[in-house]
């Protein structure tokens, strides 16, 4: 316990809520385009405590308008640190190709284990 311990707070950013505010009220005086290009060029931790700091919607945003400029990786890696998803896994029918077999498997069969046990006990 003690080895997690001390990797997760050598693993911690290493800048003041001063500094980081400081940063975020000077990037969101850029434009939209700008702060994209900013978050291609500057290090992640420091694109992350950013975006910590931002609305979650519009890190969100952020995170797709860097998916629509093909900048995969680096969009994944700020969603995965924020605990954001991606544009991948935003789409709304992934889940039913998925689940919807099996469950409709394991429904069917808990409909008629229903109707076979309620014909037992009518009979009865």
């Amino acid at each position: 316990m003690t080895v997690m311990s001390n990797t997760y707070f050598d693993n911690r950013n290493h800048f003041s809520k001063q500094e980081i505010g400081a940063a975020r009220n000077a990037w969101l005086r850029y434009e939209r385009q700008q702060q994209l290009h900013l978050l291609n060029v500057m290090p992640i931790d420091e694109a992350v405590a950013i975006l910590q700091h931002c609305s979650i919607s519009y890190a969100q945003k952020m995170i797709l308008a860097l998916e629509a400029q093909g900048k995969q990786s680096r969009a994944n890696h700020y969603a995965k640190q924020l605990g954001l998803k991606t544009s991948k896994q935003l789409k709304p029918n992934w889940w039913r190709k998925m689940i919807s077999k099996p469950l409709r498997i394991v429904l069917t069969c808990g409909l008629l284990s229903l109707a076979s046990g309620a014909s037992a006990y009518m009979y009865w």
